[in-house]
């Protein structure tokens, strides 16, 4: 009988920032705590919102809402997701997402595409959530913390892990089909 290795679940680490759009910026300054914003909400009256009601909305929502809705639509298991800290200005909270361990077995790829599609589907929906609490008061902005990812990360990880060069060279006119290095 074979004794199977239980994986630790991968984890990623996101920030959300959430600040007023332009004219409310120009009119309230940034969000600070401890401060209270007379916002028109949806019925076109303008009601008073304290920052710490607007902070325990978001986290509420990446806690409670956001990990169903994702589930949902990137058709992944999420085991959990929980705001690890928050910082002073506007409003940004650093966030954990974690993965289940069978998520490795699509490969390095899938994984680095579902931390694009978190990173982009959370800040959508918890606009769309503040939208529909406040109005058109607010954007949010997600940004990846960890893993780090660059946009040629994806592509020349394979050469550097097998210590290949990789240089793009101009051949001029030649006849070759290919050229191939092993």
């Amino acid at each position: 009988m074979k004794i199977i290795k239980k994986r630790k679940p991968a984890k990623a680490i996101f920030k959300v920032s959430v600040d007023f759009i332009n004219e409310y910026r120009e009119k309230y300054g940034e969000l600070k705590e401890g401060q209270t914003y007379h916002l028109l909400r949806n019925s076109k009256q303008e009601k008073e919102t304290s920052y710490g009601d607007i902070k325990n909305f978001i986290t509420d929502i990446i806690e409670d809402d956001l990990q169903k809705h994702l589930s949902k639509t990137l058709g992944t298991q999420i085991l959990d997701i929980r705001v690890t800290g928050d910082y002073p200005g506007s409003i940004e909270l650093v966030f954990v997402v974690l993965f289940s361990a069978y998520q490795f077995i699509a490969g390095l790829k899938d994984f680095y595409d579902n931390i694009r599609l978190i990173q982009s589907f959370s800040s959508k929906y918890i606009r769309k959530r503040l939208n529909d609490k406040y109005g058109d008061v607010f954007g949010a902005n997600t940004y990846i913390e960890y893993p780090t990812i660059n946009q040629y990360d994806e592509f020349f990880w394979m050469f550097e892990k097998r210590r290949m060069p990789f240089i793009f060279q101009n051949l001029g006119n030649s006849n070759r089909d290919g050229l191939f290095y092993y």
